[in-house]
């Protein structure tokens, strides 16, 4: 599959686990925890590889690499807010605040991918590399889905 199509695929997953999520309340906590394990465990892998495949892209061009450094800080700091979300008592009154900071995180970045980045990357990569960016993100996020008993490294 085209990596820009599963990449938007896997977003439109994650809103709608962050949707629910936002749903849930401290005496919901059982949901919650099932629901961030989920969440974890797919949207760890998703920012790994992405990192690890797609953003190379702009970090190799010297006119687009702020851009890339930029696309890193952001899934930086989703990870660690996702960690933390994953660690703290769901019952906690910072949860649900935090899941709001990480859910309007998302929602920007992802648009901003979807809208713009996209397209960007599909443009400096041309369409061979875009064949070969598909296949090594299949591969990167089965890889990171593999190792991923550990915490996401920051």
């Amino acid at each position: 599959m085209d990596i820009f199509k599963r990449l938007k695929q896997e977003h439109q997953q994650f809103r709608e686990i962050l949707g629910r999520l936002l749903k849930t309340t401290s005496r919901t906590a059982d949901r919650r925890e099932e629901m961030i394990s989920q969440l974890y465990s797919e949207m760890g892998p998703h920012l790994l590889a992405e990192e690890e495949v797609l953003y190379p892209v702009f970090l190799d061009k010297k006119s687009e690499h702020e851009n890339g450094v930029t696309y890193e800080e952001e899934h930086r700091l989703a990870k660690q807010l996702l960690q933390e979300l994953s660690d703290m008592p769901k019952d906690d009154d910072n949860w649900k605040p935090r899941l709001r900071v990480l859910n309007t995180l998302f929602e920007y970045h992802a648009g901003m991918e979807e809208k713009q980045i996209f397209k960007r990357a599909k443009e400096i990569a041309g369409p061979d590399k875009v064949k070969q960016l598909s296949q090594r993100y299949e591969e990167a996020y089965e890889e990171a889905k593999q190792s991923q008993m550990a915490p996401m490294s920051m």
